[in-house]
């Protein structure tokens, strides 16, 4: 399977277009300028994202408000339906935190480092494949999640760079895991 690398403006169209074809695909996104993904235009304050700097885009997933900063990373799979991909990138990303000393696990759909959320993922059916989003903050400003979020926040979040990760490390690491599944 090709894995995609795509630019962000592009994200959306690139989501649609698998969603309505039913193809499977993986791709990728490194975060060109700050965005707020939703999954319904009403979870957010569109003027309060303007005002600061950030891309809304409604990205066709089942789950909550992402705020995102340069340098993070959306991955988006599609496959057939219980294919397990989640799962395995979950527990390959885990052990790739833990083998960088870091204190990781997963719970309840998110990726955490010392109770800090650095990942979340999901699972949305759609006909007969299941689309796997996730997105790995890199560069995180939490006074901007506060701002931009009008939920409650769960599990605060941090970025894999206050942990010293890299953008590019972050990306061959997905890279790796991609080449492993073949």
């Amino acid at each position: 399977m090709e894995i995609k690398k795509v630019i962000q403006t592009e994200l959306v169209e690139e989501i649609k277009k698998n969603i309505e074809c039913g193809t499977h695909n993986i791709g990728y996104c490194i975060v060109e300028s700050p965005i707020v993904f939703v999954y319904k235009k009403n979870q957010i304050d569109k003027t309060t994202c303007e005002e600061m700097g950030y891309d809304v885009y409604e990205a066709c997933y089942n789950g909550g408000t992402i705020v995102g900063g340069i340098g993070s990373i959306a991955i988006i799979h599609f496959q057939k339906i219980n294919n397990g991909w989640l799962m395995r990138f979950v527990n390959y990303f885990v052990d790739w935190l833990k083998s960088k000393g870091l204190n990781a696990e997963y719970t309840n759909n998110d990726i955490l480092v010392d109770g800090y959320k650095v990942c979340g993922m999901c699972v949305t059916r759609y006909g007969r494949i299941d689309y796997t989003a996730g997105f790995i903050g890199v560069n995180t400003n939490l006074d901007h999640i506060k701002a931009i979020c009008q939920k409650p926040m769960q599990k605060v979040p941090r970025g894999l760079s206050d942990y010293g990760i890299t953008t590019e490390e972050v990306e061959k690491m997905f890279l790796d895991f991609c080449e492993s599944e073949k």
